[in-house]
């Protein structure tokens, strides 16, 4: 049998279309030839993840036709891959899948690897934010390298990890990944072990825990570990870290112990809404008056309609009818909603135009929504979306999206400075190993300078909590905005990339059948 027909034959397989006879055919040439039985089980790993991630049809088999034809075609896999692909798209199909039910005596030829133990399996979870993932170098062990985004990994059935871009990998077996940079979060099921992240400068051996990793040239090599133990190698130094502590290694090789810090991490790519979620909606369509009126699905939503303060020149046009431009000294909106409290998960989202001279003195502000309490002991008891404010001793950090969770702060590294409209998003989902928090600019997933979100435990019943509000921040000062909102949501959810997206697009809320 010719190679070009035992190619057809195989992407036949693979989408449910030999007949009986066919299938005998490709039977015999799979027990008659080592290699290409080899090469068979070898792309099975590929179009199982394909179809893992639910792969759209049309313009993505191009995408990927082009991205392997770049790369090295001597490859088995990628020349595998490559021909079964044209003849897909020859074929014009409108979705990639496998069945793994089809062909008994088909699975059996390649069973040699399909009945490799469990834990040898490789799975993308989700991804937020990196692009295009070239997959055929994640699964041949290459280096995966992520400008920005997150990745998160199953690997077996017992060890989970997300990878934080920026950040450069291989995955050397399913049981071992080489970190060259990044920040790693590893998980182990409970009663499980053995998982290995390697760095350049160091190993860390899992001994039944969960951990984090973070490997960045100026500041050498971290390990966090947040349950349980790891066993750290390096060439001075062989030792056990314990839950709650972490050690840190300089670029000249200089050690620091100091306790862990969970929210240094992020533990999990939020999945998104799988039901309707509440929601408050505020769009500013208003134009005139003083009433901001707001639409939804919250318990208690005629709480949120807001009164605006200051004079109606703060009417102007925005992305998507009126907005309002907040003067820095007396426009902002008031409302009666409480917020959300607790650790509840949460989405704000909203588009902001802060002009290009904000900020010029050190006392200007832009608190674009904020709610909750604030005092010197109530650590996570507040929230406010603003952008960061002028700092001589962090310039790097001026104008840039910012989330204050009490006296918590994390910082995007967009500037948003430049009078034009941006959308802004910031998502918080609690979890067992601490808050996982996003920050999006203009759908993108900004890679944030991470400070110091540990836990959120927004404050909402006491006297001292303040209300939702627009424009003035509800911390210490009660600073105004100068710049301008428009369309402001705020979600009880955690809500995904592509969720946010449909935001920004003016698709509107998630919407599912219940």
């Amino acid at each position: 049998m010719d190679k070009s027909t035992r190619d057809s034959l195989l992407a036949d397989w693979y989408d449910k279309e030999l007949s009986e006879s066919e299938a005998e055919q490709l039977q015999s040439a799979l027990r008659a030839d080592n290699a290409f039985r080899e090469m068979a089980a070898k792309e099975l790993v590929v179009h199982r993840h394909l179809a893992q991630q639910r792969v759209p049809d049309g313009d993505f088999v191009a995408q990927v036709l082009g991205t392997l034809q770049r790369d090295d075609e001597s490859d088995a896999i990628s020349t595998a891959v490559i021909a079964n692909l044209q003849l897909q798209k020859k074929r014009n199909r409108k979705r990639l899948f496998i069945s793994l039910a089809t062909g008994a005596a088909i699975m059996l030829a390649v069973g040699f690897f399909l009945n490799q133990p469990k834990d040898n399996r490789v799975r993308v979870i989700a991804t937020e934010g990196i692009g295009t993932l070239k997959t055929e170098r994640l699964y041949a062990g290459k280096r995966v390298r992520l400008g920005r985004g997150i990745i998160e990994l199953e690997l077996g059935n017992d060890a989970r990890v997300v990878i934080e871009a920026p950040a450069a990998f291989d995955l050397r077996s399913p049981d071992h990944i080489y970190l060259n940079r990044g920040r790693c979060f590893a998980e182990m099921k409970k009663g499980t072990s053995g998982l290995v992240i390697e760095t350049p400068t160091g190993r860390v051996l899992d001994l039944g825990t969960t951990f984090g990793v973070e490997v960045d040239d100026s500041k050498g090599m971290e390990v966090h570990v947040f349950d349980g133990k790891v066993e750290l190698s390096r060439a001075d130094l062989k030792k056990e870290i314990e839950q709650g502590d972490a050690i840190a290694f300089d670029e000249m090789g200089t050690r620091t112990e100091f306790d862990a810090v969970p929210q240094h991490f992020v533990s999990h790519i939020p999945r998104g809404t799988e039901t309707t979620p509440d929601y408050m909606h505020w769009c500013f369509d208003e134009g005139v008056g003083s009433v901001v009126s707001v639409a939804g699905k919250d318990p208690n939503l005629a709480l949120a309609n807001g009164q605006l303060n200051g004079d109606g020149r703060a009417w102007v046009d925005g992305v998507h009818g009126s907005a309002l431009a907040f003067d820095g000294a007396s426009h902002w909106v008031d409302t009666g909603h409480p917020g959300i409290s607790g650790s509840v998960a949460r989405t704000v989202a909203a588009w902001v135009k802060i002009p290009a001279n904000w900020g010029e003195h050190e006392k200007e502000a832009a608190p674009i929504m904020s709610w909750g309490k604030i005092d010197g002991e109530s650590v996570g008891q507040g929230w406010m979306m603003s952008v960061g404010r002028k700092n001589k001793r962090d310039p790097e950090k001026f104008g840039r999206l910012r989330l204050s969770v009490g006296e918590q702060v994390i910082l995007g590294t967009t500037d948003l400075r430049d009078g034009r409209w941006h959308h802004i998003a910031a998502v918080a989902d609690s979890g067992e190993n601490g808050a996982s928090v996003l920050l999006y600019v203009d759908g993108n997933l900004e890679n944030v300078i991470r400070n110091s979100i540990d836990f959120i435990d927004t404050e909402i019943g006491k006297a001292s909590s303040e209300t939702i509000r627009f424009g003035r921040q509800v911390f210490w000062d009660h600073l105004y905005m100068r710049g301008s909102l428009d369309d402001v949501w705020l979600f009880r959810a955690a809500l995904s990339g592509d969720e946010i997206r449909a935001l920004m697009n003016g698709e509107g809320a998630p919407s599912y059948t219940e």
